[in-house]
């Protein structure tokens, strides 16, 4: 059984590379893509999986995620458009720019954040099978770390006392939303004869 997996993010395939540990897998040709036309964070997973699986070979399965950052007090924004925030095709650090604007004004007690990821998985026979995770943190006034992609920077984890983005890949990888994500699905993967299944609850927005 080979992963196929939709995605060219490096930054993601580094991680997932950890994650799925003795996992066979490859990543989808350098021409694939989906458009994340859905209004959900598991709608666009599963969008992405069912792409990717038209790359597959054989008993091939494709597994695809979408993520998102949900601030309560912005009503859940940015949400599902979280990578596309600021624009299409614009570098990561105008998504952030336009977040730490949008939320200059806002206290402490405002600036609270949810970071979900789903999972999906697509199987030759077209049975779906989605996992979730979550982790809950405050968003902070300026980038602080340089680790991580994406919203790791200003995502504060107040237990660690730390920004994801100044944590290694494997203390990231202990406990993150993508890691939880993937824990939930991974049985489904191992197994040999796999059940359509919700490995975990999906959220649609923050809170």
């Amino acid at each position: 059984m080979m992963l196929v997996l939709a995605t060219q993010n490096k930054n993601k395939i580094k991680e997932m590379t950890g994650l799925l540990g003795a996992v066979p897998w490859r990543a989808v040709d350098s021409s694939w893509s989906a458009a994340e036309t859905a209004e959900s964070l598991i709608g666009n997973a599963l969008l992405k999986a069912a792409a990717a699986r038209s790359q597959c070979q054989g008993n091939e399965i494709s597994l695809a995620d979408d993520t998102g950052l949900f601030v309560g007090a912005l009503g859940g924004a940015p949400g599902v458009i979280s990578a596309r925030y600021a624009g299409a095709n614009v570098a990561f650090e105008e998504n952030i720019k336009k977040l730490l604007a949008e939320m200059k004004n806002l206290g402490p007690k405002e600036r609270g954040a949810v970071f979900i990821t789903v999972t999906a998985l697509a199987y030759p026979d077209g049975r779906l099978v989605a996992g979730c995770g979550r982790i809950e943190g405050e968003i902070l006034r300026e980038p602080e770390g340089a680790g991580g992609f994406g919203y790791d920077p200003i995502f504060f984890c107040p237990a660690l006392g730390k920004t994801l983005a100044q944590l290694t890949l494997e203390e990231k990888n202990s406990f993150s939303h993508r890691a939880q994500a993937v824990k939930t699905i991974l049985p489904y993967i191992k197994q040999e004869e796999p059940r359509t299944a919700s490995a975990g609850k999906i959220f649609n927005k923050g809170g």
